[in-house]
C-alpha cells in the first residue's frame, strides 16, 4: 500500500537504486489499478518526481512499468515520451494508450528515427499519424508503418509512398501485404509488378483476372500519355494509327491524352475513332461549339457517360490554363470532374480518370473505344 513514506524515502534522496526500484513498484501498483482515490493521488504525484529523476535507470524503471496503463496522467507520459533517452521514451511512445495523435505527430517532426519507427509500432495508428511518418520518406519508417496491421493508411498517403518508393521490392511487397487495399493503389501496383509478386497481390486482395487485366492496362496508358506531350502532329498521327491499329486506341487512353494537354495526339485519335480526315476532326472539336464536339464524340462511339469529362478538358485547354503549368491545369480540371460527377473521389486527377473509365466500361469489358 502507498503511504508518504513512500515520498518521504524520494526527499531523503536515496540512492539510484533504491529509486528504481521504488519506481517499478509504484509503477506496477499504479498501473495495476489497485490503488483508491486517495493512494492513486499520492502515488500521481511521486510518478511526476520520478519521471523527472535524474538517473536514467530510474525513468527507465518507471517507463517500463507504465506504458501500458490507460490512466496514467499525460502529462507525464509527455514527460516520459519527450525524455532525452530512447530506453525511457520507446517504450511510452510505442505503447502508452494516453498519448493522443498530436502528440505523436509532434513527436515524428522531431526527426529521431528510432522515436518513429516506435510510433508506427504502435497497435493503433490512426491515419493522421500514419501520414506524418510516410512524409519523413525514411525507408526504415516508411516500412515500419506500412507492416503494421494495425495502421490506418489513406489512400492518398498510399500513393505518395509507392511514387517515394518506386522499384523498392520491401516496400512494394509491404504494399502488397495489406489487409486491404484501394482499387486505384492496386491498380499503379498491378501495373507495376511482375511475376510472383503480383500474383500475390491479385490473390491477396481477391482481385477477379479481367479487372487485372483492366488495372494492368490503366498502368501502362498511363506511363503512355506521359510521355505523349511534346510530339509533333505527324508523331501522334503516327502513334495513333499504331494503337488504332493494335485495337489498343482506348476512351481512357484518349481522355488520359486530352487531360495532359496533348492535343496533336487528341485530335489523331478522334479523327481514326469517328473515320474522319483530321482537318476534319479539327473542325468539330474546335470550331463547331458544343455540338461539333458532341457530334464527333458520338461518331466515334465513345461512353456517353464520359462525354462531360472530355467536354471539360476541351474547355480547360482552350481556355489556355495549360499555361499556368501542368500541376495547375490538373488541379483545376480535377475540380471540374469532381464538380459534374458528384460521386468521384478527389485524391487525384488519374484517380478520378481511372474511376470514371472503370465506371464507363460495360461489365465484363475494359474501357476500350
Amino acid at each position: 500500500m502507498l503511504t508518504q513514506a513512500h515520498v518521504r524515502a524520494l526527499r531523503d534522496n536515496p540512492s539510484a537504486a533504491v529509486r528504481a526500484e521504488i519506481a517499478a513498484a509504484i509503477g506496477t501498483e499504479f498501473a495495476g489499478a489497485r490503488l483508491g482515490t486517495r493512494e492513486a493521488a499520492i502515488a500521481a504525484g511521486i510518478l511526476a518526481i520520478l519521471a523527472q529523476d535524474v538517473e536514467l535507470a530510474v525513468r527507465r524503471a518507471l517507463a517500463e512499468h507504465v506504458k501500458e496503463c490507460p490512466f496514467l496522467p499525460r502529462e507525464i507520459a509527455l514527460v516520459l515520451a519527450s525524455d532525452i533517452e530512447d530506453p525511457v521514451a520507446l517504450p511510452i511512445l510505442e505503447y502508452s494508450p494516453v498519448l493522443e495523435d498530436d502528440d505523436l505527430i509532434a513527436c515524428v517532426a522531431g526527426g529521431a528515427t528510432q522515436r518513429q519507427r516506435a510510433i508506427a509500432r504502435r497497435v493503433s495508428v490512426p491515419a493522421a499519424v500514419a501520414d506524418a511518418l510516410a512524409a519523413t520518406a525514411k525507408r526504415e519508417v516508411v516500412g515500419a508503418v506500412l507492416g503494421n496491421r494495425g495502421a490506418a493508411i489513406e489512400e492518398l498517403t498510399l500513393h505518395r509512398i509507392l511514387e517515394q518508393f518506386r522499384g523498392d521490392e520491401t516496400i512494394e511487397r509491404l504494399a502488397v501485404e495489406r489487409p486491404s487495399l484501394p482499387l486505384t493503389v492496386c491498380e499503379v501496383l498491378i501495373s507495376r509488378l511482375s511475376g510472383a509478386l503480383r500474383d500475390r497481390l491479385v490473390a491477396q486482395h481477391q482481385i477477379p483476372a479481367v479487372l487485372a487485366e483492366e488495372l494492368a492496362l490503366h498502368g501502362r496508358e498511363r506511363a503512355l500519355a506521359a510521355l505523349m506531350p511534346g510530339k509533333d502532329g505527324a508523331a501522334a498521327a503516327t502513334l495513333a494509327r499504331h494503337l488504332h491499329a493494335k485495337g489498343r486506341l482506348t476512351t481512357s487512353l484518349v481522355l488520359r491524352s486530352l487531360c495532359f494537354g496533348d492535343l496533336g495526339f487528341f485530335e489523331a485519335a478522334m479523327a481514326l475513332l469517328a473515320d474522319v480526315p483530321i482537318a476534319a476532326a479539327r473542325a468539330l472539336l474546335y470550331d463547331g461549339g458544343a455540338g461539333g464536339l458532341r457530334g464527333i464524340y458520338d461518331a466515334a462511339m465513345l461512353p456517353p457517360e464520359l462525354f462531360r469529362a472530355f467536354r471539360a478538358a476541351v474547355n480547360a485547354v482552350l481556355e489556355g490554363r495549360l499555361r499556368r503549368g501542368p500541376a495547375a491545369f490538373a488541379e483545376h480540371l480535377l475540380g471540374q470532374l469532381v464538380r459534374l460527377y458528384d460521386d468521384l473521389s478527389p485524391t487525384s486527377l488519374e484517380h478520378a480518370l481511372s474511376q470514371l473509365t472503370r465506371r464507363a466500361a460495360p461489365p465484363g469489358s475494359m474501357a476500350a473505344g
